[in-house]
């Protein structure tokens, strides 16, 4: 096998009241190959907005993201500006990269025209793989969020969105960014695009068609990823999936099954763990068998969640109460880099506050909230 996976549960004993109870699964590659077998689909903005050299540096990055991608693996090239055009469907990387020098800037921002290609160009060539979406601008075709939200994200696909100065909607790519189980990258200056594109690239990979789905008596929710079940089209590196569900008073027996379920070459494996409770003897039992890290971890998480939800909004004073606990929380972890991440976001909305909350402020903290959210989440 290729993956190993751990569980961590909050509560190894059941108590006289209904508690929410927390879990972890983490999956460490075990070994990797080189990738094969995957689709990268790169949808670029060409619109009048991307001059300025910009179109320029996401030529270069796209260059260097084809270049590192391995050759057993195919590319679709899509520019999106008054309407979609597929420059290159389906073929080797060498092809995408010929085409790259041709791209011109022209026209609007058919933002959501450029998801339907890429998700039927997914679909149409059946294989896992990856959309990698860059804009500068309001998408000009269809600007409702339940359009996006109703997006059907192809199996075994993530998508990563790219959004470049402050004039997008980041609320939407963080939306896709959530719905692609992937990250969302905000980039205040273009000159850094080259290096975050390239960073997008899978030549390794340790599994693909990644699935992990959950059992239990009662509901299940998903802290960090789309789900359940869970469905990552390739895993490099490790994989922490956060969740929640409810137990009842004096439960005893299975409270939660794992299971597992990935493709390496032509093999495909399985492997499943369970959390069994018992009843507490005493409520110093009880005590005795929490896992105080794990809930903590788990609640520092929340609360960042709920911290970008209050500053997307434009909640500054919601959002200083939420940092104030997550700061007390990452404290409690003991994690430095939880602890230093706070101390970042903490700087980024104190800078805002104090230049008097003004909306260009306010909608850049929300940008580049959201984008290190995604990435503390799944990155």
């Amino acid at each position: 096998m290729s993956i190993s996976m751990r569980l961590e549960y909050s509560h190894g004993k059941s108590t006289t009241k209904d508690v929410m109870t927390v879990f972890k699964v983490v999956l460490y590659p075990e070994k990797t190959v080189k990738a094969s077998g995957f689709h990268y689909i790169i949808a670029i903005d060409v619109s009048n907005s991307m001059r300025k050299g910009k179109l320029d540096l996401a030529k270069e990055g796209a260059m260097n993201l084809i270049e590192k991608i391995p050759r057993d693996n195919i590319v679709s090239l899509i520019a999106f500006g008054d309407t979609a055009k597929v420059i290159v469907e389906g073929k080797e990387p060498t092809f995408a990269l010929e085409a790259i020098p041709s791209l011109k800037v022209a026209g609007n921002t058919a933002m959501y025209t450029a998801l339907l290609t890429a998700t039927k160009l997914a679909d149409k060539y059946n294989m896992p793989g990856r959309i990698i979406l860059l804009t500068d601008g309001m998408p000009t075709d269809v600007s409702m969020n339940e359009s996006y939200e109703n997006l059907q994200v192809p199996e075994g696909f993530t998508i990563d969105c790219i959004g470049i100065g402050d004039n997008y909607r980041d609320d939407l790519l963080k939306l896709l960014a959530d719905k692609g189980n992937s990250i969302f990258y905000h980039l205040e200056n273009p000159e850094e695009l080259p290096k975050v594109m390239e960073s997008t690239v899978s030549s390794d990979i340790s599994a693909k068609n990644v699935q992990v789905d959950f059992e239990a008596p009662e509901k299940i929710k998903i802290l960090n990823y789309s789900g359940p079940p869970v469905k990552i089209g390739f895993m490099e590196g490790a994989v922490k999936i956060y969740g929640k569900t409810p137990m009842r008073k004096n439960f005893e027996g299975e409270l939660l099954k794992v299971k597992l379920r990935y493709e390496l070459g032509s093999m495909k494996f399985n492997d499943e763990k369970t959390v069994k409770i018992t009843r507490a003897s005493s409520n110093e039992d009880y005590l005795a068998n929490l896992n105080g890290d794990l809930i903590n971890e788990y609640r520092y998480f929340e609360l960042l969640n709920a911290y970008e939800k209050d500053v997307s909004a434009g909640n500054l004073v919601e959002a200083t109460r939420k940092m104030d606990k997550i700061n007390e929380v990452a404290e409690q972890t003991r994690r430095m880099d939880l602890i230093e991440s706070t101390r970042n976001l903490a700087s980024q909305l104190e800078a805002t506050r104090r230049i008097g909350e003004t909306p260009e402020a306010t909608r850049n903290l929300a940008r580049e909230t959201a984008s290190e959210v995604t990435k503390k989440l799944r990155g």
